[in-house]
Order: structure tokens, then sequence, then C-alpha cells
């Protein structure tokens, strides 16, 4: 995300230096898009807020992996040292 001091180094740049948005382009390493944007808009920073949050790729396996990671939790709760043979 470019931040509001990026944006101030691009505008004094274009409108004080008078340099070329090429020039720009190369010297803050941003894209000819964002350094047109900020030249041309009234916006002081560029925030992205997702409205909906998506559900989780895992889906409907989330609930399944909960319940099988119980194995071996037994001898972690009666206190006796796991053997290395039988794992």
């Amino acid at each position: 995300m470019i931040g509001v001091d990026k944006i101030g180094e691009i505008r004094r740049a274009y409108f004080e230096q008078h340099r070329s948005i090429k020039e720009i382009v190369r010297t803050l390493s941003v894209s000819r898009a964002t350094v047109r944007k900020v030249v041309r808009g009234p916006l002081t920073e560029f925030k992205y807020e997702r409205g909906v949050q998506p559900s989780p790729k895992l889906g409907d396996w989330v609930e399944a992996s909960d319940g099988d990671s119980g194995e071996g939790s037994e001898a972690a709760e009666a206190g006796t040292p796991l053997d290395s043979a039988a794992v």
C-alpha cells in the first residue's frame, strides 16, 4: 500500500520539481498508474477495505480436522513419557 509520505514525494516531484512521470517512476519505484492517479486525484491516502469476509477455503473441513487432533493426548494427560519405538 502506498502511504501519505510516498504520495507527498510524488506530488513534490511532479508539481514543484517539474519532473516527468517516467522519471518519478524510475526514481521512486512505483508504477506509472500509481503516479498518474496521485497527480490527477485529490486523495491523500489510498486504502482498500474489504466489505465482506469470504468464507475460509477449508470450509466444512475445519470441523472435521478439529476432532482428529486428539491422538496421543491420553499419554500427555497421564504424565507418562511416550515410547520412541511407538512413534
